[in-house]
């Protein structure tokens, strides 16, 4: 009884509490949805995080009430009329993140989340990694993403109530890789205050850069270097086999591997081709093509990293992927499928 207190205590927020004290709350928990509630602890509707995007894009201050934004027509249950496979079905269906439990007098009894009424998924551990560093890229102001990044930092942005650098380094985790560096510049000190708070089971330790380096600038600050270093941006989450990539890597005797996803791209037009002097040749209705998308990954010999410019100046992977060429190292292109690549940095794969 006393945590399920807890946690509708933790879930709770009055109509009355500010736009920023939401997103607190939410970014503490790991949620992506709270319950509206009077001092009573009377339900009165829930907010979401889709409510909170739909706010700052019609320009709401963060010192807002949150009293005109949440939902107050949300889905809840009677405790007396509970019907467990009836809220399995909406969870489903409605794609909602969480549905208070009420009595006749509204009053809440619990907070339900769709994982209460599932048994546990264990994380599936796959064939286990050689020993190697992780290099998170969390520095970057998420632009992207804003106005939502001009109050949290990207990696921290919630996607299905989890934030998104926890997504990233779960990915990792079911390979057992456990060493992993943070390189931080923007609101670092929000990332170190979730980890130290989150305590996830791995090694980790940060970089801080006194001012922008790009999104390679910060491996010259390595120090315990592995042979080769696994490099991500902190809005890639890959589904993807890390062994394949990482033998691909290694049989090919690649100083950098890049890894690409084969995205298709169709013009919603009819487009025309000309011959010499404008004169019309045909016209293409709606051609579809494909190439291969950057997906902000790569696998990196720890020696290419002598390529870096010692200077604090902006040096982005571009860069050192063009250095390397120069210098007649191996570079080379590992495939996955789109379906295997998700970009957090991209504000339409947000879900409402």
């Amino acid at each position: 009884m006393k945590n399920n207190q807890k946690k509708i205590k933790n879930l709770c927020v009055s109509k009355n509490n500010t736009l920023k004290t939401a997103i607190n709350r939410m970014n503490k928990f790991g949620h992506k949805s709270l319950v509206v509630a009077d001092n009573k602890l009377s339900l009165l509707g829930v907010l979401s995080d889709g409510d909170i995007r739909r706010a700052l894009i019609r320009k709401k201050k963060l010192s807002s009430k949150i009293g005109s934004l949440y939902n107050k027509k949300s889905i809840f249950f009677l405790d007396k009329k509970f019907n467990r496979s009836k809220i399995k079905k909406i969870f489903q269906k409605k794609k909602i993140d969480l549905i208070p439990i009420v009595d006749t007098n509204k009053k809440i009894r619990n907070i339900l989340f769709e994982r209460d009424l599932n048994n546990k998924k264990k994380i599936i551990i796959k064939k286990k990694f050689p020993p190697i560093n992780v290099m998170i890229m969390a520095g970057g102001k998420g632009t992207r993403l804003r106005p939502f990044t001009g109050v949290l930092p990207k990696p921290l942005l919630l996607y299905k109530g989890t934030p998104i650098i926890e997504h990233v380094i779960k990915s990792f985790l079911r390979y057992k890789i456990i060493n992993f560096i943070c390189s931080l510049n923007y609101k670092s000190y929000l990332i170190k205050a979730f980890f130290k708070e989150k305590k996830l089971p791995i090694n980790l330790k940060y970089i801080e850069e006194k001012k922008p380096l790009g999104t390679a600038g910060s491996l010259k600050m390595l120090k315990n270097k592995t042979k080769d270093i696994l490099v991500t941006n902190s809005d890639t989450i890959l589904n993807c086999d890390l062994n394949k990539i990482l033998k691909y890597h290694k049989k090919a005797s690649n100083d950098l591997t890049i890894i690409c996803a084969k995205l298709p791209i169709q013009i919603p037009y009819g487009v025309v081709e000309t011959r010499k002097k404008n004169i019309f040749k045909k016209i293409n209705e709606k051609p579809k093509n494909s190439y291969l998308a950057n997906v902000g990954t790569y696998l990196i010999n720890s020696k290419l990293i002598s390529l870096i410019p010692k200077k604090d100046k902006i040096y982005n992977m571009t860069d050192l992927i063009s250095d390397a060429k120069k210098n007649k190292k191996k570079l080379g292109v590992f495939k996955i499928p789109q379906k295997s690549w998700l970009d957090l940095g991209n504000l339409k794969n947000f879900s409402n």
